[in-house]
């Protein structure tokens, strides 16, 4: 089956039902009829209904109906030369079927679309091969005796729209005619801008909506329209609402859509002076300001990072300054913004310190076995575990003379020495020299323990913050751990991890 698709008008005539049935049977593509006579098959037009009747169509709306055509022949059937007469009425042929194989049925579709209210007459013809019925004509009727007509409320008050923010407006489709009023049509489109500062790119509609879409009388339908312009936008905008609907009075609204933008504050956050944990750290927004200068602004700091374990507030963090106590050693972030009186939200301003303590390194050493006691060492590479440069907890070596001889700012010493228990014991080394150092670990005794393994942990802090931590079962007395080393400035963590063997020294039962 072959399809076409005419578009045309019609003008009246007349038209007789042709109601068909043809009985072929068995017979033959072509028979012999007496002497030299011989019938090909040919193609047999047969039609379902004597006249397309649309009914009631109101003005502008459009509707649909189908004529089902039928080849009832042994052969096949041509069709052609679809027409509507009048040419001027409002009918659009939009499918017909060009030819059908024997037995075959296609549908012929007329769409319907008046522009004025009365009755409608028209005539649907075509031509076919079939000898018996070389001509057709189809009467057409509609009445369109009702309209649809749209009666339109708006909120599209787009003055003074803050940078940042968002706002909507609603444009509210009421349906007052004696049809159905359909919407066909909805979009925004660049306006006229004699002076070509407005920007027409900033409303559109948020979510969607099926088109068409029908209203009935007395109902209403709302479409939303938004503008959200962004942080540093045009000072205006501009654009059309287009609505394209079925009153025939106002088939294409034209709505105009201005807006005006605020601009919004800038929040600023003077620089972070250095702080150690413990410390009160100031918090200086005061250089925050408003092109627009629309009153005073209103203050919000929050902190957007902090080291784990930390529970510190901002206080004042609604005023312009506010503070901050830094309780863990490293690294805070913090946001500012700020918010004028027209309701306008500035961006977020950050700023961020590494709070840092003043001691270099300082190496932690702790376990879980009760009757368990371990030794931490902190060795200068080079330098011999238990030899005079060895800090650890034996007299003479709990603060041993690295640096300039008298001189214990540039020493480590032990913090605490734990005789018993879980840990932990402590070195500290403030002002490291440039070097290399090494942290181990000396089962000292198992107090006649017997179970004595020891899973031991070391952690290294840099400057208070946890840069390193490992880990490692000692078996028993003399069980010894090189755990890491240690590079100074640069405070890269190496580890090491000697097996745990090798012997102590100095231990006792």
């Amino acid at each position: 089956m072959d399809f076409g698709q005419t578009r045309s008008s019609a003008s009246s005539a007349s038209f007789s039902a042709l109601f068909r049935v043809v009985i072929l049977g068995a017979l033959p593509l072509s028979c012999s009829c007496g002497e030299g006579g011989t019938i090909a098959a040919r193609g047999v037009l047969s039609i379902e209904g004597a006249e397309i009747d649309f009914g009631e169509v109101p003005v502008l709306a459009s509707r649909t109906r189908t004529l089902r055509l039928s080849n009832t022949g042994r052969g096949r059937l041509s069709l052609g030369d679809f027409r509507i007469s009048p040419e001027e009425a409002p009918l659009v042929i939009e499918r017909t079927p060009s030819s059908l194989a024997s037995g075959e049925t296609a549908e012929l579709t007329l769409r319907c679309t008046p522009t004025t209210q009365g009755a409608l007459d028209a005539v649907l013809t075509f031509s076919s091969d079939d000898s018996d019925v070389p001509s057709v004509s189809i009467p057409v009727r509609a009445v369109s005796s009702t309209q649809g007509k749209l009666q339109l409320s708006a909120d599209l008050d787009f003055s003074g729209v803050c940078e940042g923010a968002s706002r909507t407006g609603t444009v509210t489709l009421n349906s007052v005619g004696s049809a159905p009023l359909d919407v066909t049509g909805v979009s925004i489109e660049t306006a006229s801008d004699p002076v070509g500062t407005a920007d027409s790119t900033g409303f559109f509609l948020p979510g969607s909506s099926r088109l068409p879409l029908t209203i009935p009388p007395g109902e209403q339908a709302a479409f939303a329209v938004r503008l959200s312009p962004a942080y540093g936008s045009p000072a205006s905008f501009a654009a059309v609402l287009t609505l394209e609907t079925t009153d025939p009075e106002q088939p294409r609204t034209e709505i105009p859509l201005t807006a005006t933008v605020d601009r919004a504050p800038s929040a600023s956050i003077a620089e972070l002076p250095p702080a150690a944990p413990g410390s009160v750290l100031a918090l200086d927004g005061t250089s925050s300001s408003d092109p627009e200068n629309a009153g005073p602004l209103s203050f919000s700091w929050k902190v957007v990072s902090a080291p784990a374990g930390s529970a510190s507030v901002i206080e004042g963090s609604d005023a312009a300054s506010a503070s901050f106590v830094i309780d863990e050693p490293g690294d805070y972030g913090f946001s500012l913004t700020v918010t004028d009186a027209a309701g306008c939200v500035s961006p977020e301003a950050e700023a961020a310190i590494s709070a840092r303590t003043a001691e270099g390194l300082r190496f932690e050493l702790f376990w879980d076995n009760l009757d368990a006691d371990l030794d931490l060492h902190l060795i200068p590479d080079g330098k011999a575990f238990f030899g005079a440069e060895d800090c650890y907890f034996s007299e003479g070596h709990a603060a041993p003379d690295w640096g300039t001889p008298g001189d214990a700012d540039d020493d480590p010493f032990l913090v605490r020495d734990a005789l018993n228990g879980y840990g932990p014991e402590i070195i500290s080394y403030p002002s490291p020299a440039a070097g290399t150092y090494r942290a181990m670990a000396h089962y000292f005794s198992a107090h006649h323990s017997l179970s004595p393994a020891a899973a031991a942990t070391l952690r290294v802090y840099r400057f208070g913050v946890l840069t390193a931590e490992v880990s490692r079962v000692l078996e028993g007395k003399d069980d010894v751990w090189e755990a890491v080393s240690v590079d100074w400035p640069g405070g890269v963590v190496t580890l090491l991890d000697a097996g745990g063997s090798g012997q102590g020294e100095g231990g006792n039962e």
